[in-house]
């Protein structure tokens, strides 16, 4: 945990701690994105299994390289439907039961990539 790089230029060093830094292990994964509609006042979600590659070049943060199936029809979905560009990541292969969790509990609308 270290200090926002990029937030830091415009606020207070110390007002940006808790940014991640690092690059991610190789390892599948579970990645997934809740954001509102605010057209028509829901809740929405993408999720979907992937795996994180071994990365090595010159940048800052937390970061890495994502292998996704299909990842231009991903896209497509993602920006047809305004979704932001940001996704959790939890390193394990969990979508089912996420995706149990939002549909059949919340009944969140989700897409399944």
């Amino acid at each position: 945990m270290t200090c926002h790089e990029i937030l830091s230029k415009s606020i207070e060093k110390n007002k940006t701690y808790g940014a991640v830094k690092g690059v991610m292990r190789e390892t599948e994964l579970t990645y997934l994105k809740i954001s509102t509609d605010d057209f028509s006042g829901r809740i929405k979600a993408y999720l979907g299994q992937g795996k994180m590659l071994n990365s090595n070049f010159d940048t800052f943060g937390g970061y890495g390289t994502i292998q996704i199936p299909k990842f231009q029809e991903l896209l497509q979905y993602i920006c047809n439907n305004g979704f932001e560009h940001h996704v959790a990541i939890n390193p394990s292969l969990i979508s089912d039961v996420i995706e149990e969790a939002m549909v059949k509990y919340l009944k969140w609308q989700v897409y399944i990539h």
